[in-house]
This record gives structure tokens, sequence and C-alpha cells, in this order.
């Protein structure tokens, strides 16, 4: 609407110059200029009222995508960050255990130059007496004064390593300590980005408040989870290569199945939050004690793995008979679409953090289209109801 009447206001001003222009005997370019500076300035306000009014209509379930977005490119940041961590790490303890042994062989070197200098000092005081009434013929002495100047000879090449030793540990504590300004740059590059990251969560959690206080963000909310459940089903609904029967079949499997992940039931299939809201009813929502590992709850195909608008992070394994089972609120996916899995394969792992309609994570199980209550199928007990 707003585009139209800037257009029309534009149609409207150039077509009758005679009310933006005054008449007089020459035109003044100044005035020219003036008009349409200020024909220029209107369209940038009308612009400005369009900008707003497209960004106050664009979908929740897209902002909370971009949001999600923005928070998964500041992990991975992080992740990235910690494996250099990692490794500043790894050198470091190298460098440790280089001067764990250098100082071991200077340890050695320096018992050894000690007793060496300890008899000199011996020989020192008695060398001449020793030698004017030793008892020793000429041969022997000689043969001790060559043995003398032979261990004087080794001992100046133990002294050249020594001295090699102690240069090579000012190198490496020089290097360690390198390393860890590096180590603390990568510290302090993960904590900025983690600051990052939470200010992103921060403003994800204040939209998704807004979203539960507020009854026309709510009722929109609502509207688009179910366009979004509308998508969900044409996922369902397309044709993909029949499984192999395996045991029996999947309607064998009654009470029999293991949870997709430990936890507590906080809200059961068909089981609205309020007269309006007819979202993930149609499974069962899970609450686990801390971030888990999440599993397959039977031998399937994966069909889907992604993010999809409103569910978030998703896993939809078709198994045998035309039954799927759907996991929605993943923190991170750990299968492709394609893939072959067995039961209890780790197909990824909660989420701690919010979605549109609360925490936890989503489960359902469908024959077709239908929705059929999970806890007929999950072996009984292994779920701690609400």
């Amino acid at each position: 609407m707003l585009r139209c009447l800037t257009i029309a206001c534009v149609f409207f001003l150039l077509s009758m110059p005679s009310f933006v222009l005054p008449e007089t005997d020459e035109e003044s370019p100044s005035s020219n200029v003036i008009t349409i500076g200020r024909l220029r300035q209107e369209m940038a306000v009308h612009q400005e009222k369009i900008d707003l009014v497209d960004e106050q209509e664009r979908s929740l379930l897209d902002e909370l995508a971009a949001l999600d977005k923005k928070i998964d490119q500041q992990k991975t940041k992080i992740q990235t960050l910690q494996i250099k961590i990692d490794e500043q790490k790894e050198i470091i303890a190298e460098k440790e255990q280089e001067l764990t042994t250098i100082n071991k062989k200077n340890e050695s070197l320096q018992q050894h130059l000690l007793k060496r200098l300890r008899s000199f000092y011996l020989l020192g005081q008695t060398g001449s007496l020793s030698i004017v009434f030793s008892k020793n013929t000429l041969p022997d002495l000689m043969l001790s004064n060559d043995a003398f100047r032979f261990l004087s000879t080794y001992d100046q090449t133990v002294f050249a390593q020594y001295r090699a030793n102690v240069v090579a540990l000012t190198q490496v504590k020089q290097a360690r300590e390198l390393e860890r300004t590096v180590q603390e740059h990568f510290l302090q590059d993960t904590a900025t980005e983690n600051e990052l990251l939470q200010q992103i969560v921060t403003e994800k959690n204040e939209l998704l408040q807004r979203t539960q206080t507020e009854k026309e963000l709510y009722q929109q909310a609502v509207r688009e989870m179910k366009k979004a459940e509308a998508s969900l089903l044409t996922t369902l609904t397309q044709d993909s290569p029949a499984l192999e029967k395996n045991r029996g079949g999947f309607l064998t499997q009654k009470k029999k199945l293991p949870p997709p992940v430990w936890g507590k039931i906080i809200r059961y299939f068909h089981e609205p939050t309020t007269d309006e809201d007819t979202t993930f009813i149609n499974g069962i929502t899970i609450q686990p004690s801390e971030q888990s590992e999440v599993f397959a709850v039977d031998n399937g195909e994966v069909i889907y793995s992604g993010y999809m608008s409103g569910y978030g992070r998703m896993v939809v394994i078709e198994h045998t008979q035309n039954y799927y089972s759907i996991t929605s609120g993943l923190e991170d996916i750990r299968v492709l679409e394609g893939d072959v899995i067995r039961q209890g394969q780790i197909i990824g792992t909660s989420t701690d953090s919010a979605g549109l309609f609360g925490e936890g994570l989503y489960f359902e199980i469908r024959h077709g289209a239908q929705p059929e209550n999970p806890l007929d199928w999950i072996k009984p007990g292994t779920l701690v109801n609400r």
C-alpha cells in the first residue's frame, strides 16, 4: 500500500509542475534543485516506512530461523577456536616435556662436573708432592698424566654440552611462553565469541517471551506453525524407496521401542497448552535431565535431516509398513538424508534452549500422515511421567 502511495506521489508531482515550481519569467536552476531534493527526501521517508512495515510483517518463524542460524555460526566459531586451543595445549605440553628432558640432562651433567671439579681441586692441593714422593714408576706416572689429560679433554666436551643445553633450555622456555601467548589470544577470542553468542541467545529468548505473552504474536505463531506442519506432511507423503521388512515389521514393536532420549514427559499426546494452541500436540515432548544423545527408536531410512522452520533441527525416519518417527528440537544432527540406520544409533543431541512453544525434545510416530500416540509404542517405564 505504501509503495503505491509513493509511486502515486511521484507521478503527481512530476505531472503537475505548476504546483511545485512557481511560474517565473525564467526558471531558476537552484529552485529546480531544491524541488528535486525535497522530492527525493519525501521518497526516502516513504521508503523507510515501507521497510519498517515489511520488517514488522516478517515471519516469526523466519526470524527464529535467522537467529538459530546466527547461533549455529557462533557455535561453529567457538568450536574452531576450541580446536585451536586444544592444539596449543598439546604444543605447550610438548614444550614442557622438552624442558623436563633438558633439565634432567643438565642435572646429570651438573653432578658429573661437580665431581670432576672436586677431584681437580683435591689433585691440585697435593699434585706435586704426590709425584715427588710417589712409589709408582715413571711410566705409571706418565700413564696417569695421559689419563688425566684425556679426562680433562672429555670434561671440556661435557662443559660444551652443558652450555648448549642451557641455551636450548632458554630457547624452549621462550617458545613455550610464545605458545602460551597465542593460546591466551585464542582464549580471549573465545570469550568474545561466547559473549556474542549469549547476546544472540538472549535476543532469541526475548522474542520467544514476547511471542508467548503478546496475544497477537502468539496467534501469528500458531498460524505459522500450522503452515509448518503442512510442510512436514508434504515431506511424509513424498514417495521413497520401500524398506525391506525387518523382524516382522514395525507393527510388532508396540510397547517395545526404546525412547529417543531418557527423561521426563512434559507434554502428552493431544495435550495443547491453550485452547488456541494446536501445535506440537501430535506427539510427546520429553525433557532430558541434561544435554543428551538422541537415538533412533527403530531401524529405518532417514528421509529428512536438517532445519525445518518452526520445528528447528529435525530428523524424520521412515520405518517399515509406512510408519515414520519424527524427532525435532535437536542441538545437532549426526545423520544424513538417505542413511540407513539401526535401532539405538545416535541421530543427534538434545538442546537445552527453548523453542517456539517451550523446551524439550519433540517426538512423533505417524502411520502415513496420521499421528499415533508414541506412548503406545515406547516400552513402559522407560520415561518418567509428569
